[in-house]
């Protein structure tokens, strides 16, 4: 089975990581810090209508994870370019016969606030511009006449990064922790969110394309909500340091609890969480350490 993952970044190169081994994956975009790192990268901008039009895309999975609009978008202009270049892009997918397109939604934004497990049929509630941008592509997934799979993943973290950068509050605050530096808080302790560790993420994604559901949509979760104050303790305990904490105001729209049910995903599929919020962070302390030299 070939799989084109779409997008170089973060979450791009660690699917490609983790599934290359079981599957024959490419990864095309623009060049980054991964880029390098990846057997089979292609730099193509895939929103190049005409870099497309001579490739062989019949019978591959799409695995979309570029993101168009960053979560501190305030400027909605943006989402009539998002509109456009999606569609000419679903058009060719189309047009090319390809055999799923797996879209990466968010979770963690679409729904809005809920102190319960949302599932997969609670109403969408996208407050941010980012939030409406994953709303408005999932309807046009839907009506694109593409076999699709819409997931909306939680907070990956761990794995392979690019040093210096970070990917989400738990890496941060790690950093944080173990250079003795201030982190900004700009939503309150109380506020609760779910993690995932980044081989649970993929097994989920794998689970998935090996029982070949179409047209639907799935939380990719690990189902358990963390409060930042249990994060924060969490992270002092395994790096044995205090972090410095500083309220500060940002002003975007903030989802303040938020958690999934992954009740669907583990029905319709093998899918197990393996890895505990415990253990995740352990991971990342021991990478971050690394990349440190402490």
């Amino acid at each position: 089975m070939k799989i084109v993952i779409l997008g170089c970044g973060y979450l791009g190169f660690n699917i490609n990581h983790i599934l290359k081994n079981k599957y024959d994956c490419e990864v095309w975009g623009l060049k980054s810090y991964y880029s390098s790192k990846i057997d089979k990268f292609k730099e193509i901008d895939v929103f190049n209508i005409e870099q497309l039009k001579d490739i062989d895309l019949s019978d591959k999975i799409i695995i979309d994870c570029v993101s168009l609009v960053s979560n501190t978008e305030k400027n909605e202009s943006i989402l009539e370019i998002v509109k456009e270049k999606y569609q000419s892009l679903f058009d060719v997918l189309k047009e090319k016969n390809i055999k799923r397109y797996i879209m990466l939604s968010s979770g963690g934004t679409i729904y809005g606030d809920s102190y319960k497990p949302i599932s997969e049929t609670h109403k969408l509630n996208p407050k941010s511009v980012y939030a409406r941008s994953k709303y408005i592509l999932e309807e046009m997934i839907k009506e694109s006449g593409l076999n699709y799979l819409i997931l909306r993943p939680t907070n990956p973290y761990g794995g392979i990064f690019e040093p210096g950068k970070t990917q989400g509050v738990i890496s941060i605050l790690i950093r944080k922790s173990l250079l003795e530096e201030t982190f900004n808080l700009w939503i309150e302790e109380e506020s609760v969110r779910d993690y995932i560790y980044i081989t649970d993420f993929v097994n989920a994604i794998n689970e998935l394309i090996k029982h070949e559901v179409n047209n639907d949509v799935f939380n990719i979760s690990s189902g358990e909500g963390k409060s930042l104050k249990e994060v924060i303790k969490t992270v002092e305990k395994i790096t044995n340091k205090k972090i410095d904490i500083l309220n500060t105001n940002i002003d975007i729209p903030k989802i303040h609890s938020i958690v999934l049910s992954n009740k669907k995903l583990i029905e319709k599929t093998d899918y197990k969480p393996k890895i505990s919020f415990n253990q995740g962070v352990k991971k990342e302390v021991e990478r971050i350490r690394k990349e440190l030299n402490l």
